[in-house]
C-alpha cells in the first residue's frame, strides 16, 4: 500500500510514473492504470516483470500496489490524480542510470544478466528496449520498463499474440553471442518453468485491470508456446 507520494520529478517514460514509498519500506515507480500511455501498461508490466523472475532474468522487483482512497486525487505534477486502485510498482535501483544499449558487460555478472535480458526480450515480444545501470553496485543491468512488451504493446489482442508466437523479436543494435556454460545454464532456467507457474503468474492479475480471463488464457498459451520454440532455439546465443 502507498504510504506517500515522494517529491521526485516524475519518470522520464512515456507513462510518466511517480515514485511513492510503500508500507513494505520500499520505493517504487508507480504505473497505474490512468497513465497517460495505455491502461493495460501495468498489466505488461506485471506480467513481464515476474516472467523474469521465473527464468532468473534481470528485471527489477515488481509488485502490486495499493492507492488508498486518500491519495487517489493527489495532483502528479503533470495534472494527472493518482486515482484509487491497484498499480504496477517497479522497485527503484538505487543510483540507476538508463540507457538503451546493453554495455558494460564485463562488470558484476553482467555476462549472464545480458543473455536473460536478450532471451526476456524475445520471449516476450519486447519493444522500446530499456535498461538501468547500479552505479552503486558495480553498474549492474536491469530490464525495465516493460509497458510495450508483446505483439502491438498494451494494445495486444489474442489475435496479435496468436499470429506473433513465432516471429523473433531480437535486441536491436546488439548481435552478441554468449560462452556455452552460460547458454546451457540459461536452456536449464527456461526448462524449469511450468505451466502452473505461468498460470500463477496470470492470476496475480486483478481484476481491476482491463483484462478478461480469455485474454489473459491467450497470453499463457503465448508465453508457454513462445518459450518452447525459444528453447529449442538456445545455440543461437552460443558463441560456437
Amino acid at each position: 500500500m502507498v504510504k506517500a507520494v515522494l517529491p521526485t520529478a516524475l519518470g522520464s517514460g512515456g507513462s510518466r510514473p511517480p515514485q511513492v514509498l510503500a508500507d513494505d519500506g520500499r520505493r517504487y515507480w508507480l504505473k497505474p492504470v490512468s497513465n497517460p500511455q495505455n491502461p493495460r501498461v501495468p498489466i505488461n508490466e506485471q506480467v513481464v516483470g515476474r516472467c523474469g523472475a521465473l527464468i532468473a532474468a534481470p528485471t527489477c522487483l515488481v509488485a502490486l500496489v495499493g492507492i488508498p482512497t486518500e491519495l487517489a486525487t493527489y495532483v502528479l505534477p503533470d495534472g494527472r490524480q493518482l486515482g484509487a486502485d491497484l498499480a504496477h510498482g517497479s522497485c527503484d535501483v538505487s543510483s540507476a542510470q538508463s540507457d538503451g544499449m546493453l554495455i558494460d558487460r564485463p562488470r558484476d555478472d553482467n555476462g549472464w544478466r545480458h543473455l536473460m535480458a536478450h532471451i526476456l526480450y524475445d520471449w516476450c515480444h519486447g519493444s522500446d528496449q530499456q535498461f538501468l545501470y547500479d552505479n552503486a553496485d558495480d553498474r549492474r543491468v536491469f530490464s525495465h520498463d516493460h509497458g510495450h512488451y508483446f505483439p502491438h504493446g498494451p494494445g495486444w489482442t489474442e489475435s496479435s499474440l496468436s499470429s506473433g508466437i513465432d516471429i523473433p523479436c531480437l535486441i536491436s543494435g546488439v548481435h552478441d553471442r554468449f560462452e556455452d556454460a552460460l547458454v546451457d545454464r540459461a536452456s536449464d532456467a527456461l526448462a524449469s518453468v511450468s505451466r502452473d507457474q505461468l498460470v500463477a503468474v496470470l492470476g496475480l492479475i486483478p481484476a481491476s485491470l482491463p483484462v478478461t480471463d480469455h485474454e489473459l488464457v491467450s497470453l499463457g498459451y503465448f508465453l508457454e508456446h513462445r518459450l518452447l520454440r525459444i528453447r529449442a532455439e538456445i545455440r543461437r546465443y552460443s558463441s560456437h
